[in-house]
């Protein structure tokens, strides 16, 4: 049953990295845009080490990847901080 919540991360980064990238291919990309999309990029990446924590089998490479989950969480803070 652990492999529906790393599809359900695995999607969300997908769509999470297609929604920054839609952000910043308008042509008037403000910094607002640029910063919506660091944010996104930010939520993407920390999906995607979540749902790798989901698919590791061994307890110290899972502690790699929330180490990692973290360093991107403390990110995306100050990007929707700049963005707002």
């Amino acid at each position: 049953m652990t492999e529906m919540p790393s599809i359900l991360a695995w999607i969300a980064a997908a769509f999470c990295a297609v929604l920054s990238l839609t952000a910043i291919g308008f042509r008037s990309a403000s910094p607002a845009r640029w910063f919506f999309a660091l944010g996104m990029l930010s939520l993407a990446a920390e999906s995607a080490f979540y749902a790798a924590t989901f698919q590791t089998v061994f307890p110290d490479r899972r502690h790699h990847w929330q180490q990692f989950r973290l360093l991107t969480g403390a990110f995306i803070s100050s990007a929707w901080l700049a963005f707002s």
